[in-house]
């Protein structure tokens, strides 16, 4: 689908858990739980430090493109954008290659990466067509995105957050301004 959904390593089931474990986390006692393990995704990005206009640029264009790519391949809306389902990790990578309607795609990752989690909200149907969570997103590239920028960069993001409210899926088209090579 994309690099940006939260890997999962290993899933297993768990038939006690210590009682204090249950306690803190409020889970059920003597009853069997399900552990998954999944890669480091990085931390939320309402708590990493201020990201360059590059950057946010980057990390906006790996969001359109994962749940646009998602939307259109599976018929997957997340439902759950938020600050706190958005992490952010440093790379070494230079790119993040991407298939966006059977073309390959590279964005620039200015050594940030993007992770998805908490897919608990997510569906898969197109009966169930949310379109693109644009109207998360455009909240979300207000709030977030655009007291991290430069005066410059803020007009961009303003002009994707426009583009993002007045879109659905069916005519979306990832912004041409976005750091795509």
């Amino acid at each position: 689908m994309t690099p940006n959904v939260m890997r999962l390593l290993k899933a297993c089931f768990v038939e006690q858990i210590p009682d204090e474990v249950c306690d803190e986390f409020h889970l059920k006692k003597d009853t069997e739980h399900m552990i998954l393990i999944t890669k480091d995704g990085g931390m939320p990005i309402s708590k990493i430090k201020p990201l360059s206009d590059s950057q946010v640029l980057s990390v906006l264009s790996q969001i359109l493109l994962s749940l646009y790519i998602g939307k259109r391949e599976l018929q997957f809306s997340h439902n759950d954008l938020n600050p706190g389902n958005l992490l952010i990790s440093e790379t070494k990578k230079k790119s993040i290659s991407y298939k966006k309607d059977g073309k390959s795609i590279k964005i620039k990752s200015h050594g940030r990466f993007l992770t998805l989690i908490d897919l608990q909200k997510s569906t898969f149907d197109e009966k169930e067509d949310k379109g693109l969570d644009c109207w998360k997103l455009n909240s979300r590239v207000r709030d977030q995105f655009l007291p991290l920028v430069k005066e410059d960069t803020k007009k961009i993001l303003a002009k994707v957050a426009e583009e993002i409210e007045k879109t659905t899926i069916l005519d979306w088209k990832l912004p041409g301004m976005l750091p795509i090579q």
